[in-house]
């Protein structure tokens, strides 16, 4: 069973290359939601489809 598996399953899991990719990817999008004006609707929504 791989790390994201695991980690998937609620499991004990060491964050290794591939759950780092994962987690840079949601890294990157949640300072864009969080820097975005909360009056840009379209933008913030848009944000929360990627994810």
């Amino acid at each position: 069973m791989d790390n994201i598996t695991r980690r998937d399953s609620e499991l004990p899991y060491i964050s290794d290359e591939a759950v780092m990719e994962e987690q840079k990817v949601a890294r990157r999008l949640l300072r864009e939601f969080n820097t975005t004006d909360p009056s840009d609707f379209q933008t913030l929504g848009q944000l929360l489809v990627k994810s």
